[in-house]
């Protein structure tokens, strides 16, 4: 399983940095706020240190389930950034119905 909810914690909790960021850019794609260039400029930065910590452990073929996690969620930030749909919007209007 790709995110066990019994070892997500735990993973997190070990410090594993590029999946800690790459959680953080998610979550600020969904804020309750509308989009600001300072958050836009805030989760690119934070992806991109996340891809960088990636590119530097698959270079050290030092491949951990963090790192997939992170590739994960690293896609769903940036595809929910480029569909314009994040803060939330999507979520809200599926229970506006």
């Amino acid at each position: 399983m790709l995110f066990d909810p019994d070892k997500l914690p735990t993973i997190l909790l070990k410090g594993e940095r590029e999946l800690v960021l790459a959680l953080q850019a998610v979550c600020l794609r969904y804020l309750d706020e509308p989009p600001s260039r300072q958050i836009e400029d805030r989760i690119n930065g934070i992806a991109s240190l996340a891809r960088r910590l990636v590119m530097e452990r698959l270079a050290r073929f030092d491949i951990e389930l963090s790192t997939l996690q992170a590739l994960c969620l690293l896609s769903i930030a940036d595809l929910s950034g480029k569909c314009g749909s994040g803060r939330g919007q999507d979520l809200q209007s599926d229970h506006s119905h």
